[in-house]
């Protein structure tokens, strides 16, 4: 099966894509043609741990690496559909379980060594290798082989089916570093990162920002704009909007919706966004009570008014979330949610039998303490008690993978495929991200057909049974569908469609 295509992540041809709702000004995404030159600083909400791509994970690392490295294949289009990228082509066997794919010829590594097929060897490699500690290791793990036939073409086999193999080529694993670099630097070479993509590392500055400038070697004839791009971490969402409206940063990336709604009435400001489907969503531990009960997840759910968290958190700028896919999404299928209802809260409970009483952990930031102070009123006020737990972010995330919670707040982003989205999630046996442990055989045949066949119809039916079962399961609470915002001052050009919260520099240029 053959796909060709057009280049989290867009494309020369794809670049007046951007989706833009001006400031005051109502301005449109692209102000004239690209002009050459300039700078741009985004203000991350995260710091890097490193620029390895064996690190590189949440949306600050990738937008980074985004600038210094480039993708086997890339997203393009509104939907985030796959293109090539450093790979021309691709293709399944019937079985899917060979992926080969067909490489653009002539690119360089910035140090001066080819990119060629033994360097996708040596890269997916280091990630199959579990004592390297990939971030992507859940991927490669499922890998048997890669070779290299010849120089221009790469063959990956995989030990089972797996028809969105090539979704894990967009970044992560799919992110090509110099394999010379990373023999010259070894442990080190998180901080001396060469790739062959539009920027080149310069400098990093822990705590303060990583600086990159353009190469001028890049192998896409005309890009990228700018001159230099920076990232700068600003954890903090207010000092980081402050940082914006002072020109300390010309973008903030992962607006809140109190900013977006402050910028929208800026004149200097423009506002940006990517409508996905990823999504925030209370999870429960199905395997430790009160919630091994699913008389108790019932009650939490039909306890919780989506509705009014998109009001008062969201600002309306979030679309109500009710399961896995928005109504909109090709795998959507009507299924009776338990979405909000005193009444059948109130008959969970009684069919529960006991006073419902729990721990629930959230982020210490503060619109995840709204999220939880929200919810906890809505359900006390049906007669459930939450005590919220209050952590930083890696805590809460080592707290998921251990399963060590009863109820915790948590978001995925743009999964773009449903395989993608929730085969680990809610396979019940191997895999490290199914926090919830939730268990239903019908679900893992389901997750099982729909990632081993290329058939849509036998695609879409295997994830009309997951809503199903899930819905009556209820192991979340879906509270609301992620839209990615960014706000930028006026000069920043085509800022890409944010999957994910990520950005890509390439194609960014500035008009002042």
């Amino acid at each position: 099966m053959r796909r060709r295509s057009l280049g989290i992540l867009v494309l020369a041809a794809l670049f007046f894509i951007g989706a833009c709702g001006g400031g005051g000004t109502g301005q449109s995404a692209v102000s004239g043609p690209p002009k050459a030159g300039g700078s741009v600083t985004f203000g991350m909400r995260a710091d890097f741990l490193s620029l390895d791509t064996l690190r590189i994970n949440n949306d600050s690392d990738n937008s980074a690496g985004n600038g210094i490295y480039d993708p086997l294949i890339a997203r393009v289009g509104s939907k985030g559909e796959l293109g090539p990228w450093l790979a021309d082509s691709w293709d399944f066997s019937t079985d899917l379980k060979t992926f080969t794919l067909r490489l653009h010829q002539g690119v360089k590594f910035q140090d001066g060594t080819p990119f060629n097929a033994d360097a996708v060897v040596f890269n997916i490699q280091r990630h199959m290798d579990p004592r390297n500690q990939s971030l992507s290791l859940a991927d490669a793990i499922l890998v048997e082989s890669v070779s290299a036939p010849d120089e221009s073409t790469a063959v990956v086999k995989l030990k089972s089916p797996w028809i969105d193999f090539p979704q894990t080529l967009v970044t992560g694993l799919g992110f090509m570093a110099s394999p010379a670099a990373v023999k010259q630097y070894g442990a080190d070479y998180g901080r001396h990162p060469v790739g062959t993509g539009p920027f080149v590392f310069k400098e990093w500055v822990p705590g303060d920002h990583v600086t990159a400038t353009k190469n001028k070697s890049y192998w896409k004839q005309g890009l990228p704009y700018l001159e230099s791009v920076t990232w700068r971490p600003i954890p903090d969402q207010d000092a980081k909007y402050a940082s914006l409206k002072a020109g300390q940063i010309d973008v903030l990336q992962v607006a809140t919706a109190d900013q977006v709604v402050k910028a929208e009435k800026d004149s200097k400001l423009k506002v940006w966004k990517y409508e996905g489907n990823g999504g925030t969503f209370v999870m429960f531990n199905t395997r430790t009570p009160p919630f091994d009960d699913v008389n108790a997840r019932l009650a939490v759910s039909y306890a919780t008014n989506r509705k009014e968290i998109v009001q008062q958190i969201g600002k309306d700028k979030y679309p109500v979330a009710t399961g896995p896919f928005p109504s909109g999404s090709d795998w959507a299928t009507k299924v009776d949610e338990p979405n909000f209802d005193a009444d059948k809260a109130r008959q969970a409970l009684q069919a529960y039998g006991k006073p419902l009483k729990f721990q629930f952990n959230i982020v210490s930031d503060p619109i995840t303490r709204q999220y939880g102070q929200v919810l906890q009123a809505q359900w006390k006020k049906l007669g459930i008690e939450a005590e919220l737990v209050q952590m930083d972010q890696a805590t809460l995330i080592q707290s998921a993978l251990g399963h060590k919670f009863q109820v915790q707040i948590f978001q995925y982003g743009d999964w773009f495929d449903a395989d993608r989205g929730f085969f680990n999630a809610f396979i019940s046996k191997g895999s490290i991200v199914n926090y919830s442990l939730y268990s239903n055989p019908a679900v893992d045949a389901a997750l099982v057909k729909g990632r081993t066949t290329s058939d849509m119809a036998v695609r879409k039916q295997a994830y009309a049974v997951l809503q199903q079962e899930v819905a009556k399961d209820a192991p979340y609470v879906w509270l609301n569908y992620n839209t990615s915002y960014a706000i930028s001052d006026l000069k920043v050009q085509n800022l890409n469609t944010i999957y994910s919260s990520i950005t890509k520099p390439v194609q960014v240029w500035a008009s002042q």
